[in-house]
């Protein structure tokens, strides 16, 4: 299928290109082969720009927006006609590392002379991995990068037009770095000169050289990026028209066919808020323990509310109906984003918003939003996980009870706010049993409220978070322990976030989970949790019956285009 978007952009000349790739290809059955991680994170276009800015030519390149356009796309192809000088390629969430890895070691043999660099959230948690296991990378950014990514292109840039390449590079003064040194001998008529440091000493293998992680940015710093130049992104109108809060998208779909697969109906992006997290969620990677651990401080640091302002106006102005604010440390403390709703509101900017509210919204919160976003498709989102007081108070970091969120989707039916309750099925500290409290609170919203949809999410076992690095605490077994885990894993056809969580609760079941080791026991539990969601707890839609028949239909049209099975998914890949 081809794009009706596509953006012819001139290319010739790049320093550095960015490269955003997304999980190319796993399996699930309303979606068939499908790709995921379609959201670039909203850092690299702030990085991106800072090197275009300074004078070093960018370009961001989103594999699956290629691919939407040209299924015949090459990265290979492209690297060799715009002869980037750096190539940066993000590893923000755990399921882009086998089609990261994939893509950086085929450019890498191909163009060994360009220098790649990686970062975000799970390279930077796997930073030391990365660097001792995976030799085709040249260097980690690891926390905040925004102080090291223009330095880092300079020198690269400057060794590569002064013909010396990448070898004898010298980036030790480069704060949250982890990098090679290596010494490389060039040959100058009939002379070996060997490109090395005052002692002329060689080293027979690269040396990794972690430099200090000093840098950590201030709210100023945040406020002095540009988090909205999309036009510095490859074809950013299929982008900006491609996806929604939908986490999938199907490859044996059309964009339009696609697109009705969410029940959010407006094209919507991420908007930059801040970074940090002072709580712990036990499934979340981003809590403050995992914080410290790779940004050297777990502290919050927020945009300023004019900043976020900004923000939502030029995102606006790219043609997007709804903004997504999915950053909310302080849910008890409303006044930052009131202000930014008046804000809008004083200045009649008309946009739809979907906000992720990591506790209870407070009554006013929710007063200001249904004034400020009274579209359809606007709504907030809470998660409570479970239906269980006693295991949500063990795993949310912001806890409260069923009392309480009932009364607060009370407040929000009253204001005529749409909203969303997300519950996962598979939690450390549930047990089986705990699931009738689930699905009781689950009928109950989908009878009380018109407003309200509540929907169940599985999530998949994330490095930094508690339960991958204490699992014997939460009574869990893993099968991740690197970083070089998750590559193997998401390479395999049966890698796909909804049907294999990675891990076993060990009493969930009254009987335990079957199983001679503790790869079939994580089978196993996945299979299980799996087949429970299906018949009680489908993310499609809250009614599972429903959601049964509509995935019926799909399996069906997917069969009747030669497609529609597990036993024929053969795990593709971008290169």
């Amino acid at each position: 299928m081809v794009s009706d978007f596509p953006v012819k952009n001139d290319d010739s000349g790049l320093d550095v290109l960015y490269l955003h790739v997304p999980k190319f290809s796993a399996y699930y059955k309303p979606f068939d082969e499908y790709m995921t991680v379609s959201y670039i994170s909203v850092g690299l276009f702030a990085l991106a720009d800072l090197t275009n800015s300074a004078g070093f030519p960018s370009r961001i390149v989103h594999l699956g927006v290629e691919w939407i356009c040209d299924n015949n796309f090459s990265i290979i192809d492209y690297v060799a006609r715009t002869r980037p000088k750096v190539l940066a390629v993000p590893i923000f969430w755990h399921p882009q590392s086998y089609d990261a890895m994939s893509v950086i070691r085929a450019v890498k043999a191909k163009f060994p002379e360009i220098f790649i660099v990686t970062g975000g959230f799970t390279a930077s948690y796997f930073a030391d991995e990365i660097m001792r296991d995976f030799p085709e990378i040249d260097a980690v950014v690891r926390g905040h990068g925004e102080a090291s990514i223009t330095e880092l292109v300079r020198r690269v840039v400057a060794a590569a037009s002064s013909g010396d390449g990448i070898g004898g590079l010298d980036l030790s003064s480069i704060p949250n770095l982890l990098w090679r040194r290596k010494f490389r001998r060039r040959q100058t008529q009939d002379i070996t000169v060997a490109i090395a440091p005052p002692e002329n000493a060689v080293p027979a293998a690269p040396e990794i050289v972690v430099n200090p992680e000093n840098y950590f940015a201030t709210s100023e710093d945040l406020d002095r990026l540009n988090y909205t130049n999309l036009s510095l992104l490859s074809n950013y109108l299929t982008y900006v028209c491609s996806f929604r809060i939908n986490v999938a998208y199907s490859k044996r779909l059309t964009r339009a066919d696609n697109l009705r697969l969410t029940r959010v109906r407006s094209y919507n992006i991420p908007v930059a808020v801040g970074r940090g997290c002072p709580t712990e969620c036990k499934l979340c990677s981003g809590r403050n323990a995992t914080q410290k651990k790779m940004n050297g401080s777990g502290c919050v640091v927020m945009c300023s509310p004019e900043k976020v302002y900004e923000q939502i106006v030029e995102l606006k102005k790219y043609g997007y109906e709804e903004v997504i604010i999915c950053f909310d440390p302080y849910p008890d403390k409303p006044d930052y984003f009131i202000k930014i709703f008046r804000m809008l509101r004083e200045n009649n900017v008309k946009i739809d918003m979907l906000f992720e509210s990591w506790g209870l919204p407070t009554a006013e919160f929710i007063r200001e939003f249904a004034a400020t976003f009274p579209g359809r498709n606007s709504v907030i989102a809470i998660s409570a996980e479970s239906g269980s007081d006693a295991v949500r108070k063990k795993i949310r970091g912001y806890h409260f009870t069923n009392e309480k969120l009932l009364a607060t989707l009370d407040l929000m039916e009253e204001s005529r706010v749409s909203f969303l309750v997300f519950f996962t099925v598979g939690n450390p500290c549930e047990k089986y049993s705990d699931l009738e409290e689930t699905e009781k609170l689950i009928k109950q919203i989908m009878a009380s409220y018109k407003f309200g949809i509540p929907t169940s999410c599985p999530i998949q076992i994330e490095p930094g978070s508690a339960i991958f690095e204490e699992p014997d605490k939460y009574g869990v077994e893993k099968i991740f322990s690197c970083f070089k885990d998750y590559v193997e894993f998401h390479g395999r056809p049966d890698s796909c976030i909804y049907t294999n969580l990675g891990y076993n609760v060990r009493e969930y079941f009254p009987e335990g989970t079957p199983g001679n080791t503790p790869v079939e026991r994580i089978a196993e539990f996945s299979a299980r949790i799996s087949a429970l969601r299906c018949e009680k707890f489908c993310f499609l839609h809250p009614d599972p019956e429903f959601a049964r028949e509509f995935c019926e239909k799909l399996r069906k049209k997917y069969e009747d285009a030669g497609f529609g099975s597990f036993d024929t998914f053969v795990r593709g890949s971008f290169v």
